[in-house]
């Protein structure tokens, strides 16, 4: 009789234990179906102009930073940096068929952080905090040689997070927070005031041999820059678990100029200089936590997004099926 009931003890002493954990699963997928479905309640503008293109490639060993399209040869290529000392990465991905190459400077692993990218004609451009890599776009289309030197970097002025190119010209600009993030390219704006971060516009045949044709006072946060054939600008604003958001400018009258060369950037006073009208974008999208660099395709004229959430780095993305780059269709908007 005493065994029976040391047993039966032992049998519920386990039942109690499973019933708890089996209760907390539930609790998590309950939780977790509530913010899947809650995302496109919050984010209803974000996901009625998204359609997800392809996975993002590394986000097990590499945090993606850039996206670019290149229409010439119908090729994506993302750009990634690590946390484990290995060098940065650029993937080039084509019909499903994905390719990574590893890049090094002067023999010597590429282990900084590397920012956004860009390809244009035969170049692919990549950012590495003060300097832009100009690179030959052949050095992507191999099948045999994996590895890419970056060769020397152009400097720029800003500290060149991000960078977006079209047939004529080269921007690129500097992401500015707080703290270590914070840039100090001070441009007084039309309200008196400034985030310390500018964006810089180049002739692209030229650039690496001219200055800026023109500089732009940038708000805070910004992650990535594109334009499409209308003459519309679009910003990519994110930081860490907030919401991100995606500003749609349009029109003749969101960028002004500062005049006043003691309004301008120290040392190029002379350099044409802009401020934009950062309160009244045509569309302020809301969109889903950690969206990174921006691009365009004239073809489909769609621009084109990624997120870093779903990286091994910050994961939670994962959860949520942000691990695929998306197009996203502003005419829907207009």
């Amino acid at each position: 009789m005493s065994t029976y009931k040391q047993k039966n003890k032992a049998s519920l002493g386990w039942k109690i234990p499973v019933g708890i954990i089996g209760s907390l699963i539930a609790l998590v997928v309950v939780v977790w179906a509530v913010l899947e479905g809650a995302k496109y309640a919050i984010y209803s503008d974000y996901y009625s102009i998204s359609e997800k293109i392809d996975k993002i490639p590394g986000l097990n060993s590499a945090t993606p930073q850039g996206i670019s399209y290149n229409e010439e040869i119908d090729t994506y290529f993302i750009s990634s940096y690590r946390h484990d000392g290995e060098p940065s990465s650029i993937y080039t991905t084509s019909n499903g068929v994905v390719r990574e190459y590893t890049l090094s400077k002067n023999g010597e692993p590429c282990t900084t952080h590397a920012g956004g990218v860009s390809s244009t004609g035969d170049k692919v451009y990549l950012c590495d905090e003060n300097e832009i890599y100009v690179m030959d776009r052949s050095l992507f289309e191999s099948t045999t040689d994996f590895d890419v030197d970056v060769g020397e970097g152009v400097p720029t002025i800003s500290n060149a997070s991000f960078v977006y190119t079209n047939e004529k010209y080269l921007f690129t600009g500097e992401f500015t927070g707080r703290g270590e993030y914070h840039t100090e390219n001070w441009v007084v704006n039309g309200n008196g005031d400034s985030t310390g971060a500018i964006c810089e516009i180049y002739d692209r045949e030229t650039f690496g041999e001219s200055e800026p044709l023109a500089i732009i006072a940038l708000p805070e946060k910004v992650q990535g820059l594109a334009m499409d054939s209308r003459g519309g600008l679009l910003l990519s604003l994110s930081y860490g678990l907030s919401s991100s958001r995606l500003q749609y400018y349009l029109g003749d009258d969101y960028f002004y100029e500062i005049s006043d060369p003691n309004d301008r950037l120290k040392g190029y006073e002379d350099i044409p200089t802009y401020g934009l009208v950062t309160d009244a974008p045509r569309r302020n999208i809301a969109a889903p936590a950690m969206t990174e660099d921006l691009d365009y395709i004239e073809s489909e004229d769609k621009f084109i997004t990624l997120t870093e959430s779903a990286s091994s780095t910050y994961v939670f993305g994962k959860f949520f099926f942000a691990n695929k780059f998306v197009s996203l269709d502003i005419s829907k908007l207009l």
